[in-house]
């Protein structure tokens, strides 16, 4: 498979590396030489040119490309560069936006007339993962599929949880409820097994039915705890916009260190939303603003480093949920060692929704994390896997299914689970093992 990624941003090069590792044939295209230095080493053609320049698409063959995809700076850019690629013949195109007007249904119908296949806005699909966790503020991840039929979440294995030093064939009584899809430990995600041994600071990933929301929290040895107040650290447009969304369901205060931006977001948002003029990364500031009343601390500047610091004292002073923002994917294992309750990465957002498009995946929801996806596959009618039953699949290193709709109904798995067509199959997958599953779910058997 051709993919052609214009832009060489931090999402660029995160999404070309990904592809590249995957043995994807990966061509990039920016004017920009300094941006594509960082592609070193990586095994793809790297193009140093304007990709707007209709000469520069026809020479990097874009007619050949099965998806091109534009992650430049500028909406409008991406939106154009698609269109012109489609025009010369390339099969699907993906275009990045960063504007809610861009979003609604009748643009999109709008612009899939004109050319461009797929959107991605990795700012909402942020206050997606934002807004899941909040509802359950003990995990570190939490996603429901089939209309919440089947559960998948994430939490920190603590030393008073049943789960500390268990090996995973000692399940026992549990196995028939629960299934533990993956474990990340320090830098590294680990597909278990039976003799896997579940250790104390491990982040383990459960699937679950429906119905069995607080079993979840009692394995873990956690008890849900109703957030109502919010603070919201940095007036960028991602803490604008999640201060506009969540302000529906909670009592929100947005703080923002520069004056002027404070006087403006306090003008333009909604009433009930409270707008703060100060530093929400000190600790004079959150002593004095009595952080401490808060259940939630979302800190959204654009500093990476600062956002951590201030989750970090918000949760010293007392604050139980804390949710960062990071611009790193470098640093989402260390703010996750850090014990901060959650952690969101756009480009991270960016790539697994791209690795959605690029398996025919049905939800646009994303569970995303350094290494590994979370994908919904539909059982094509003559794939590989259809009418097999999972022990009999040989899945490939690096992947395993946290569970099955059928029929509107979830389904746990099991090695004797027979896979039919019209199946929806979370998946859950490390890095490396993109190509292994389009070719056991999306291409014909023989």
């Amino acid at each position: 498979m051709r993919i052609i990624i214009a832009g060489a941003g931090e999402a660029g090069v995160h999404l070309a590396k990904t592809l590249s590792a995957e043995k994807f044939d990966v061509v990039v295209i920016d004017k920009d030489y300094a941006k594509l230095e960082d592609l070193n080493g990586s095994d793809l053609l790297a193009i140093n040119e304007d990709p707007l320049s209709l000469k520069v698409l026809s020479d990097a063959r874009v007619d050949k490309a099965d998806i091109f995809i534009s992650l430049l700076p500028d909406d409008s850019e991406n939106l154009l560069v698609c269109i012109m690629a489609k025009e010369l013949g390339t099969k699907c195109t993906v275009a990045r936006i960063n504007r809610d007007s861009l979003a609604m249904d009748d643009t999109k119908q709008m612009l899939l007339s004109k050319g461009v296949d797929h959107i991605v806005y990795p700012e909402h699909l942020a206050v997606l993962e934002v807004e899941s966790a909040l509802r359950h503020p003990w995990s570190r991840h939490w996603s429901d599929f089939g209309e919440g039929k089947l559960i998948l979440t994430a939490a920190v294995v603590t030393a008073d949880s049943c789960l500390c030093n268990l090996k995973l064939k000692n399940f026992g009584p549990y196995a028939s409820k629960f299934h533990i899809s993956a474990i990340t430990r320090g830098r590294e995600t680990i597909i278990p097994n039976g003799n896997t041994v579940v250790l104390e600071g491990d982040i383990a990933y459960i699937s679950t039915l429906s119905g069995n929301d607080e079993a979840i929290g009692t394995l873990f040895g956690k008890t849900d705890s109703k957030i109502s107040k919010i603070m919201i650290v940095g007036g960028s447009r991602i803490g604008e916009m999640m201060a506009r969304h969540l302000a529906r369901q909670y009592d929100i205060m947005l703080v923002e260190k520069d004056r002027s931006h404070a006087t403006e977001l306090s003008e333009t948002l909604p009433d009930g939303i409270v707008v703060a003029h100060g530093d929400g990364r000190s600790m004079e500031f959150l002593d004095a603003e009595y952080v401490k009343d808060f259940d939630a601390y979302l800190a959204f500047t654009e500093s990476s480093e600062g956002n951590i610091i201030g989750c970090q004292i918000a949760k010293e002073m007392g604050v139980h949920k804390t949710v960062v923002k990071t611009t790193s994917i470098d640093l989402v294992a260390e703010a996750e060692k850090l014990g901060i309750s959650t952690v969101v990465n756009k480009n991270l957002l960016c790539s697994s929704r791209i690795h959605q498009i690029l398996l025919n995946a049905v939800e646009e929801k994303c569970l995303s994390m350094a290494g590994a996806d979370i994908n919904v596959m539909t059982i094509a009618e003559h794939s590989y896997v259809t009418g097999n039953k999972i022990k009999e699949l040989k899945l490939p290193h690096g992947v395993t299914l946290a569970g099955v709709i059928r029929d509107g109904e979830g389904l746990m798995v099991h090695g004797d689970t027979q896979l039919i067509a019209g199946d929806r199959v979370v998946v859950f997958m490390l890095q490396g093992t993109l190509l292994s599953i389009r070719k056991l779910f999306c291409q014909k058997n023989g």
